[in-house]
């Protein structure tokens, strides 16, 4: 095989790691997407997390948008204004999700 087809070959294949590596990281948000429900001291609280990472946080009193993203077995909630929740998947497919002054709050998610 000449110098140049060599090279070539090794190109395509460090392309189609990185395909993979994308693939695989959109895939990752993609089943954590969809609606979680938690009873907090205030009320029903709806956590709705959208396919390509954006979502809401509503209550009774207020809607609120954000950005979120999937880091291993975490999820990251980025507010407009700059802040960050970091919640943790749980093994029943529902998100715990430490609140200041409130403590944990537990999501379990809606079935369709």
């Amino acid at each position: 095989m000449k110098w140049g087809a060599r090279l070539t070959l090794r190109w395509c294949v460090v392309a189609l790691c990185f395909a993979v590596f994308a693939l695989a990281g959109c895939q990752q948000t993609d089943d954590v997407s969809g609606r979680y429900v938690a009873q907090a001291q205030s009320g029903e609280v709806l956590l709705v997390l959208d396919e390509g990472g954006r979502g809401t946080w509503a209550t009774d009193e207020e809607d609120i948008a954000f950005t979120w993203e999937r880091r291993g077995d975490e999820v990251w909630l980025h507010t407009r204004g700059g802040g960050v929740l970091v919640g943790t998947l749980s093994a029943g497919g529902g998100i715990v999700m430490p609140m200041p002054g409130v403590g944990e709050v537990v999501f379990s998610r809606e079935r369709p």
